[in-house]
């Protein structure tokens, strides 16, 4: 059996580091006992001691059988950000690295479509969907479950029509991602939207 020791107060870095070394070790043993893999997502939400957290287990699991993965908006940091100097001190660690996800590919977009829905590969509804979401996962997940509620998608031919309206999923991210920035950007994002997805500063900044 494996057991996890009580917790500790957090009231001096002693009893931190306790605490710390207690997640250590608890992990260390569910990995002795069989490979573990750690999902962590939206590291850029996290708080500080969590992030202390994280750096503490990345150096002390490095000899045992366990995969620590971390998910992050990229575009969500800055340099005086906490996750950001976090991820300095962990890639220091031999055997960590960073990988960059970009978008899926018009095929995998095109594969999404007749995994999920059903349909033969459609060349028109794929490219579409593609330029529509950018090969945004999320936008594309969103995308899709609206053509299959909206009945639009055929069996036979892949889809008899593509809506123009924007899925409930993707604008509800978009608002909320939004909401945290000031109004005079969102104004200007405004203005950026209606001028197109390329533009020139001169251009944006005479409207």
């Amino acid at each position: 059996p494996i057991y996890l020791p009580p917790a500790v107060e957090m009231d001096s870095t002693e009893a931190r580091f306790r605490l710390f070394d207690s997640v250590a070790h608890f992990l260390g043993q569910l990995a002795h006992e069989t490979p573990l893999v750690i999902i962590l997502d939206d590291l850029q939400g996290a708080d500080e001691p969590s992030l202390r957290l994280l750096q503490f287990v990345v150096r002390a699991l490095h000899d045992v059988p366990a995969l620590l993965l971390g998910t992050f908006r990229d575009v969500a940091l800055t340099r005086e950000h906490r996750l950001t100097a976090t991820l300095a001190e962990v890639l220091r660690e031999p055997r960590t690295q960073q990988l960059a996800l970009s978008g899926l590919s018009e095929a995998e977009v095109g594969r999404f479509i007749e995994l999920t829905a059903g349909v033969p590969h459609a060349p028109t509804l794929t490219a579409t969907v593609h330029e529509r979401t950018g090969g945004n996962p999320l936008f594309v997940t969103e995308f899709v479950r609206l053509l299959i509620a909206e009945g639009v998608l055929d069996k036979r031919a892949g889809a008899t029509r593509v809506p123009t309206t924007i899925p409930d999923g993707v604008r509800a991210v978009i608002h909320h991602r939004l909401a945290a920035l000031p109004v005079e950007c969102s104004a200007m994002l405004s203005a950026a939207s209606i001028v197109g997805r390329q533009f020139r500063f001169d251009v944006l900044e005479a409207v």
